[in-house]
């Protein structure tokens, strides 16, 4: 996820930050109508990496157990 989301975060630009401070918008404004558009593609990426990072070793163990032991409590 960080490999992902770094490079997205250092290509937020100053210069927006500065153009929607002039317009008026505070820091949580530029968050939610800048930042978090640009950084979404990234983040959603990382989301979906993460899960099927989780869903593959989630089957592997699966597949070894051979469904021999119950996961559910």
């Amino acid at each position: 996820m960080v490999l992902v989301t770094v490079p997205a975060l250092d290509g937020l630009r100053p210069q927006w930050r500065e153009a929607a401070r002039n317009a008026g918008a505070g820091a949580r404004q530029y968050w939610r109508h800048v930042a978090l558009p640009v950084l979404a593609p990234s983040l959603l990426g990382g989301f979906v990496l993460l899960f099927g990072s989780a869903f593959a070793a989630h089957a592997t163990a699966a597949a070894l157990v051979g469904g021999s032991v119950p996961w559910s409590p």
